[in-house]
């Protein structure tokens, strides 16, 4: 979450993020369901950070908090696709990239089915893949169980879904 909430903001704000460029930047939504309240004190320390990265331009991150009704489903399409429709007639900023954060899977879509069911989790990729086709890049953030070497929770439709996996290991003390 601190990674995926630190590029996030990187994508909207700044032309680098981890010493690597940022060629276009984004327009982010950042769908937080776990935590939301610690999500927004981390966001609102990472715009005074540095507030060199911002001006006119600035994209738009938004930390949301509520569950966008019955996920995965048209109406949640509907409310994702009109957030960036709208941003880009009326927003602060127009890119066009369009970035997508769901933090995390399980929070988001547990409400709706069993992560370990096949057929919900193709649901939920047939719901990520949508939005990919209209040009929407979604990261979804999910946790590995308790035993990280038998790898994520969930059924493995989910790793046979998706185009890649970022898996994040504690390396001594300070690394990640």
């Amino acid at each position: 979450t601190l990674i995926a909430q630190s590029m996030a903001h990187h994508l909207s704000t700044s032309n680098f993020w981890c010493d690597h460029g940022i060629i276009h930047r984004c327009n982010v939504l950042y769908l937080g369901y776990e935590d939301p309240e610690s999500l927004k004190l981390r966001q609102a320390a990472l715009a005074q950070s540095d507030p060199r990265e911002f001006d006119e331009n600035i994209g738009f991150v938004s930390i949301v908090s509520e569950s966008i009704p019955e996920m995965p489903s048209e109406l949640a399409f509907a409310t994702i696709r009109w957030f960036f429709s709208d941003l880009v007639d009326n927003g602060p900023a127009v890119f066009m990239n369009e970035v997508l954060f769901i933090d995390t899977l399980s929070m988001a879509f547990s409400h709706l089915g069993n992560e370990n069911d096949a057929q919900f989790m193709a649901q939920v990729a047939k719901f990520a893949r949508a939005l990919c086709e209209i040009g929407i890049t979604v990261f979804i953030i999910h946790h590995a169980g308790k035993d990280a070497s038998k790898g994520l929770r969930g059924h493995t439709a989910l790793t046979g879904a998706v185009d890649n996996i970022f898996r994040c290991n504690l390396k001594g003390k300070n690394k990640v």
